[in-house]
Parts: structure tokens; sequence; C-alpha cells
């Protein structure tokens, strides 16, 4: 245990590298931020876009956001946007269950476009969250 751990009274280090959203502690940004994220993604609403300077938490909430989503929301999470687009479809099939098949890029588009069709018509919801998207 450290001398900061001792003297806060800590059994565990809330500031460890990897994020832990037990230790997530919601300021009013954070809250706004989570019903924007929360609200986006329960209503469909496209595009959602989180920015913020370094540290602030956004991996940390985004942690405890897909805590939070409906069973019938199937979220798929980049931790960083990969060099290439292909790479990423290629992910983002797999992450669905479906073979990427051709590793064409217009093919594996036009395969997750049908895919995530099918996701509607089965009242799932596909939320893709990229985390360091720059």
């Amino acid at each position: 245990m450290t001398d900061s751990m001792t003297f806060y009274g800590f059994s565990e280090d809330p500031f460890a590298a990897a994020p832990d959203p037990r230790f997530f502690f919601p300021s009013e940004s954070h809250k706004e931020a989570l019903a924007s994220l929360f609200y986006g993604i329960s209503e469909r609403k496209g595009f959602v876009l989180l920015l913020g300077e370094a540290g602030l938490g956004k991996t940390t909430l985004i942690h405890h956001l897909t805590g939070m989503l409906d069973s019938n929301v199937r979220t798929l999470f980049f931790p960083q946007c990969p060099a290439a687009f292909e790479p990423m479809l290629q992910e983002m099939l797999l992450g669905l269950k479906r073979p990427p098949g051709s590793k064409n890029k217009g093919s594996m588009v036009h395969a997750l476009y049908y895919e995530l069709i099918r996701c509607r018509e089965r009242n799932e919801n596909v939320a893709i969250i990229i985390d360091e998207a720059e």
C-alpha cells in the first residue's frame, strides 16, 4: 500500500493506469456527457461525439456507460482508431458475428450495412464506440 493510499484510507488504488468504472465519480459535466451519450445510443440518434482534454475521464465514462446500456445494445468497442479503415471494418463484422468474407473495402461496407439492417429488424441497437479517435 502506498503512502497516499494509507493517508486517504483507500483499500485499492483508484488511479491505476487502466480505467476502472467502479471508481467513476460523476461531476456535473460528466453527468451531462453521460446523459448525452446514453440518449444518443438508446434513441439511435446516429453519431454522438464526446470531446475533452486528456485526463478528464472520458475513457472511464465510456466504460461506465457500457454498463448502463440495455441488453439489446450490442457494443463494439475500439480502444483507439486503427490506422487503416479496412481492419476496423473487419473487426466490426467479426464483432457482429459475421465473417468479413472479402477483404475488399466496398464489400465489407456493404456487408456491414446489411448486418446493421438485420440487427435493426431484430430490435438490436448497435453502438460502435471509438476511444482515442483522433
